[in-house]
């Protein structure tokens, strides 16, 4: 495998195939020469990178903010990630917006002699994963007009951005293979429309807009005509009237959805969902793992922060149709992008009533599943998804 070093006294790069002579790193096509390292020196890093004739890399950006120093995000995550690419060969940087600079970027990657993250400047990315942590950062000035410049530049990048209730319901019920897989959703005019729809249903869910790891989330139980159970995901209730609920909701100052209530439960009546985790290869939209988060007795979420357990797929009551989560997965996948969006990778909350597929959530940046199967899983079809976009062989 070739190396590319990069010199940190005078901020350069250089690289050892001294037989293809002058070579390129980078999107904007960086000249870099050979210079043949005979022993490691203190002062210079090295990457061992792919060839694309003579271009060498790829360099993936992770783009995160800087709301903390040097950067905000999941360092494990991070570190995981360039450990990946270190070992499967590529460049591997954490960048922000701000870190833009003409055709050289201001970045750091991680040096696991030292441990510790060291600075450099690098050309610009083959690639670009959006691992922003923050839905508000990526409304703001700075990252649009980031946006708007890796746009100019073709700069293959992924994933677009934070996706909310409403987009993602907008998405499922305009597609014809889709729609009949999400519990019913409808938007409520009045409360009238609330309490139709909970002597109906007997169980709403109302999600907030830009809610996620059960926060935002509340649970609507029909009582009698003249009161309703109100619990969210810290099991705090509140018994009100159909009239109070009503004015409760249009107290939350954000918009939100309303869906029937899926009891997707075990046996012993605790809710529970499938986390499936997915990535784009090629034309098609994988698997890359299922995993089992189950809820407590009378818990609304199933997020393990919010007092979740994690099972196995084999302790679930009947076999899952993998076939059915594999087409599920793939119209998903051609949903999200069909507008040229950039969701290549995504999960899925997908609850079962009645041998019938519900799909809950759909998250543009999944959270790392705990476990150890489906994170090597996803973290090899990820950097797989690198070097496809970079055009670079795996």
């Amino acid at each position: 495998m070739t190396s590319v070093f990069y010199h940190l006294d005078t901020n350069t790069w250089s690289h050892d195939d001294v037989e293809s002579g002058v070579s390129s790193i980078g999107h904007n096509r960086l000249s870099i020469y050979p210079i043949p390292l005979q022993d490691e020196k203190p002062n210079v890093i090295t990457f061992h990178v792919k060839k694309n004739f003579t271009h060498l890399g790829p360099i993936v950006g992770i783009l995160t903010n800087e709301d903390r120093l040097p950067f905000s995000g999941n360092i494990k995550t991070f570190k995981r990630i360039c450990k990946r690419i270190l070992k499967n060969g590529g460049i591997p940087v954490i960048l922000t917006p701000s870190a833009f600079s003409g055709n050289s970027i201001k970045c750091h990657t991680f040096c696991f002699k030292t441990k510790k993250w060291i600075e450099l400047f690098s050309p610009l990315p083959d690639v670009i994963y959006n691992r922003i942590p923050s839905v508000q950062y990526e409304s703001n000035d700075i990252y649009k007009h980031f946006r708007e410049m890796i746009a100019r530049l073709t700069i293959p990048f992924f994933n677009e951005s934070y996706l909310s209730k409403i987009q993602t319901t907008t998405i499922l019920s305009s597609n014809p293979y889709l729609k009949q897989y999400i519990p019913e959703t409808i938007r409520l005019k009045n409360e009238a429309d609330l309490q139709d729809y909970l002597k109906k249903w007997k169980i709403l869910y109302i999600k907030k807009h830009n809610s996620s790891r059960g926060f935002g989330v509340f649970k609507l139980t029909f009582i009698n005509q003249h009161s309703v159970l109100i619990r969210n995901a810290f099991h705090v209730e509140l018994t009100k009237s159909i009239h109070d609920c009503w004015k409760f909701l249009h107290s939350l100052n954000e918009d939100f959805i309303c869906q029937q209530g899926i009891k997707s439960e075990l046996p012993d009546g605790r809710k529970f969902d499938l986390r499936i985790l997915a990535h784009k290869q090629e034309e098609r939209y994988i698997l890359s793992g299922i995993g089992v988060r189950v809820g407590t007795l009378n818990g609304i979420t199933t997020h393990v922060p919010r007092g979740g357990s994690i099972i196995s797929l084999e302790e679930l009551p009947n076999t899952l149709n993998y076939s059915l989560l594999q087409d599920i997965v793939q119209h998903t996948g051609e949903a999200l992008n069909a507008n040229d969006a950039n969701y290549f990778e995504f999960s899925m909350d997908i609850g079962i009533q009645n041998n019938h597929y519900y799909i809950f959530e759909i998250n543009s940046k999944p959270m790392v599943f705990d476990e150890l199967e489906i994170k090597e899983q996803g973290l090899e079809n990820l950097v797989q998804l690198f070097y496809e976009l970079s055009n670079f062989k795996p």
